[in-house]
């Protein structure tokens, strides 16, 4: 990311009101830098979701429409400036990672990432594509949205949560510094 200079602030050392005005300054901008970081977060959560739901669309992974609407974000963490972009269904993963030998042979461009969420182990079992080793065989489903059985051997991955976590992480290292330094230039955005 480039360099922003955000706000030049000047004083005179040997003069102690020049000195408290200088630290009052520094505070502010802290404060401003506080507020900018939490707008660009709380934007990029946003801007999350709306990704995360054209990836889904872009890569052929709506069926019934449950995944999308299972697309959302959760509360931002203002200790940590930190907010989430999830999808809740219980098939979001097997979408994302894949699955059966069809996912083996189109795997998800990072399969380290699985986790459940709290980046537990849960979702680790997913990166092993086959693990009922049905191989070319494959297997039968019962599907609720038709109520039929159906063969398959799995599915490719469709990463659209790394999709989107990868354009976020782009636009926010290109876009970052200079939406703080307009926001704070500009006393609050603009």
């Amino acid at each position: 990311m480039s360099s922003y200079v955000l706000k030049t602030i000047r004083m005179n050392p040997l003069d102690v009101r020049s000195v408290e005005k200088a630290i009052h300054e520094v505070e502010r901008t802290r404060r401003e830098l506080n507020d900018a970081m939490t707008a660009l977060v709380r934007a990029l959560m946003d801007d999350g979701v709306e990704m995360a739901k054209l990836e889904v669309a872009a890569l052929d992974a709506v069926d019934t429409g449950a995944l999308l609407a299972s697309i959302g974000h959760g509360a931002y963490d203002p200790g940590s400036r930190t907010g989430v972009v999830y999808a809740g269904s219980y098939y979001a993963i097997f979408v994302e990672y894949g699955t059966g030998i069809v996912g083996e042979k189109n795997p998800h461009p990072a399969p380290e990432t699985a986790s459940h969420g709290d980046g537990g182990i849960l979702g680790m079992q997913y990166t092993k594509y086959d693990t009922n080793n049905h191989g070319e065989k494959g297997w039968w489903y019962y599907s609720d949205t038709d109520g039929k059985r159906h063969w398959t051997k799995g599915m490719k991955s469709r990463p659209f949560m790394y999709n989107t976590m990868m354009s976020l992480r782009d636009y926010a290292e290109r876009a970052g510094g200079r939406i703080i330094a307009s926001y704070v230039a500009g006393g609050g955005g603009s």
